[in-house]
């Protein structure tokens, strides 16, 4: 009767030509902002840009990018360029990331 909920479901092979295609597009753009709503949802206010050292879009997202590693960011905001708000991850082409900055704790 149940026989459905016991069917292990295995995730289809990832293509040959590019073993991260599962995390890029709008799907690892959904997980970070459900990263972000969990960490502000913990109290966690800010986070820490990180660069992945790998090359973005183009060079001057990269370079941009780049500039932006290691500075502290509010989570609910995103980080501040020009006259807009940004988040690691988030645009097209970039593979930065980012580290919460938990209260209390010290690196």
């Amino acid at each position: 009767m149940f026989g459905w909920l016991f069917k292990k479901k295995t995730p289809p092979p990832l293509p040959k030509s590019d073993p991260l295609q599962p995390y890029r597009g709008s799907d690892i753009k959904e997980k970070l902002a459900h990263d972000d709503q969990r960490m502000l949802a913990a109290g966690i206010k800010y986070a820490i840009w990180l660069s992945s050292g790998a090359p973005c879009a183009d060079d001057e997202m990269t370079a941009l990018h780049q500039k932006l590693d290691g500075k502290r960011y509010s989570i609910a905001k995103g980080m501040r360029v020009g006259k807009r708000y940004i988040r690691p991850g988030i645009e097209d082409g970039c593979r930065c990331y980012h580290k919460a900055v938990i209260p209390g704790f010290k690196e």
